[in-house]
């Protein structure tokens, strides 16, 4: 749905349930109109500065809050815009914005404020889809790459990119119009090998992996055999006593997920049945169950008994990292056939029970997901990505054009088809459908 935008829009903008402040947000051309009608402040009031006052209606006081009025253009909506800080009873601000709605304004759609910041030019699509990802953002790496985005991290490379694709087009189009004064063979050869370096620096910025760890973190299974102090271990990651442990082998029977933050990225923690054969129908299931969990998880953490881990010959699965726990009882131990086993991975001695070793475990979780290249990219969503990929399928099909000595101005639609491709991002020449897509995951009065 594409919004109106010349009418008068009001929603809280803060979170709804009971606090000390909420805040009710006005934007469009009646918004200072409608504010002074209901609100009574105590002095002028100026722009952009708060002013303590009261609500009514009629002669009825609502409620004592704080109003700030803001004068376009310098707004989030670049409209005027009004923002009433009232005490956070939800019965209090529906009456608010019930007076409001009463005095002409409508109730804002999810996301239509930051839809008129797009549509008046504060914001390119990309930064808007940034203010979105700062809103739902985890952690701290989800954080700083949505901040970058909204400060227009995306939208530089893209404006650059164009910039590359519209020089081409001009090349194309002086060698068209001007056949005398231009070598055409000399121009195609150029063009050829500076498609071949845009498609290249295109496809290096994508990042699809980054996405995924922005939004979802990084999975991390904890398997091995039962009695390997693998839910110890997990409890003292999460700090909490959430899995069952006891002497008996096989206590774990389902599994347990809990969140932490390490370094700023968020890691999800699976503790696992213990990997033997059992008859007990029960523990089967949660030993499949953990087969499943393991092939899916980004990180495979093998988790071995510090005094018995010599007989591996029914873990099948391939670890990035190798924790020899219970060091505690059995002091440092030789692991050289382990070494030789699993060539490559890094293993760890640590104590679950003591707390030993945790930070190197953290420490050595990171460096793998860094390994992975996560902080590289500046293309990390998937629509991004997508509209990435159909523009660097436009310019090879300008390359394939070139090859085949077709005239130049077939070239030249493949470069319009690119440059068409990379604007979506930003918001050019975009479809109503992406523009809704986009605005339909916001929240109402953002």
């Amino acid at each position: 749905m594409i919004f109106q935008t010349n009418d008068t829009i009001v929603a809280q903008a803060t979170v709804p349930g009971e606090g000390g402040i909420a805040i009710v947000r006005i934007s469009g051309p009646e918004s200072i109109k409608i504010a002074k009608s209901i609100f009574h402040p105590s002095d002028m009031l100026k722009d952009h500065m708060m002013v303590y006052g009261k609500i009514y209606d009629g002669e009825t006081a609502i409620d004592e809050c704080m109003a700030v009025v803001m004068n376009k253009p310098k707004t989030y909506t670049r409209e005027d815009v009004v923002e009433i800080h009232c005490h956070g009873s939800q019965f209090i601000v529906g009456q608010i914005i019930s007076l409001i709605i009463a005095n002409g304004a409508r109730p804002a759609e999810a996301g239509e404020f930051t839809y008129r910041a797009f549509v008046n030019g504060r914001l390119d699509l990309a930064q808007a889809e940034g203010v979105m990802k700062i809103i739902s953002s985890k952690n701290e790496f989800s954080r700083v790459n949505a901040l970058r985005q909204l400060n227009g991290g995306i939208s530089s490379f893209i404006y650059e990119i164009r910039e590359n694709i519209l020089d081409m087009i001009s090349t194309v189009a002086a060698v068209i119009d001007f056949p005398d004064e231009v070598d055409e063979d000399i121009s195609a050869d150029e063009l050829y090998n500076q498609i071949d370096q845009l498609v290249t620096r295109i496809k290096k910025e994508c990042n699809e992996r980054k996405e995924y760890v922005e939004n979802e973190g990084v999975s991390v299974v904890l398997f091995g055999k039962p009695n390997a102090g693998k839910s110890t271990l997990f409890n003292a990651m999460v700090r909490q006593n959430r899995a069952i442990v006891t002497s008996v082998p096989g206590t774990t029977r389902d599994i347990l997920k809990e969140t932490i933050e390490i370094h700023g990225i968020s890691f999800s923690f699976y503790d696992t049945a213990g990997l033997q054969e059992s008859n007990d129908i029960v523990e089967k299931i949660g030993i499949e169950r953990s087969q499943n969990a393991i092939q899916n998880a980004n990180v495979k953490v093998l988790v071995l008994d510090g005094s018995n881990f010599d007989d591996l010959n029914d873990i099948y699965t391939q670890p990035d990292l190798i924790l020899i726990n219970k060091n505690d009882i059995t002091g440092p131990v030789s692991f050289t056939a382990l070494q030789e086993k699993y060539e490559g991975i890094p293993i760890l001695q640590i104590s679950a029970e003591m707390k030993q070793g945790l930070e190197e475990f953290k420490n050595a979780l990171y460096d793998i997901v860094k390994a992975q290249n996560i902080e590289t990219g500046i293309l990390s969503q998937h629509r991004h990505i997508l509209a990435a990929k159909r523009t660097c399928d436009a310019l090879q099909e300008a390359q394939k054009t070139i090859s085949n000595h077709l005239p130049l101005e077939l070239i030249g639609v493949d470069l319009e088809n690119a440059l068409q491709e990379i604007s979506s991002i930003i918001g050019d020449n975009v479809n109503d459908t992406i523009i809704d897509e986009v605005f339909s995951r916001f929240c109402v009065g953002k």
